[in-house]
């Protein structure tokens, strides 16, 4: 496991112990620290799909076309489309 998965599960822990319903997951380091975007999003969506947690909402925060684009591509391959 990835420490990028880690971490994000991590921030679903936090969410948890602070008993969000609801949780919003922005793909900050796709921007400014050009991560890669196909990346970030299997990475996210691998979290979660696949974390144990109470929320029982999650949004992936996107913040261009190009983003949304790979997220549908990729969400594609999750089944989540």
């Amino acid at each position: 496991m990835s420490a990028r998965v880690n971490a994000s599960s991590a921030y679903l822990a936090v969410a948890d112990e602070l008993g969000a319903g609801t949780i919003a997951f922005p793909l900050v380091s796709a921007g400014i620290y050009h991560w890669p975007k196909d990346d970030a999003v299997r990475q996210a969506l691998t979290v979660l799909t696949s974390a144990e947690t109470k929320a029982s909402e999650a949004t992936m925060v996107l913040f261009d076309q190009a983003t949304l684009a790979v997220a549908q591509r990729i969400g594609e391959e999750f089944r989540l489309s």
